[in-house]
């Protein structure tokens, strides 16, 4: 995906890059909005687990 925005622009100066910018926003916001869910998810199950201890 970044490639092709680093081609348009030196191949083709003045091509619109506006939908690869785009592309590349969205799919950073995604990423960011499941990484927050992962770590929301993580936090709310931290205190439902108990650490297993195994005596010897």
């Amino acid at each position: 995906m970044p490639s092709r925005l680093l081609r348009s622009i030196s191949y083709f100066p003045d091509a619109n890059t506006a939908p690869q910018w785009i592309t590349l926003l969205v799919w950073c916001a995604v990423g960011l909005a499941l990484a927050f869910a992962g770590y929301a998810v993580a936090k709310k199950n931290k205190h439902k687990a108990e650490p297993m201890v195994v005596e010897v």
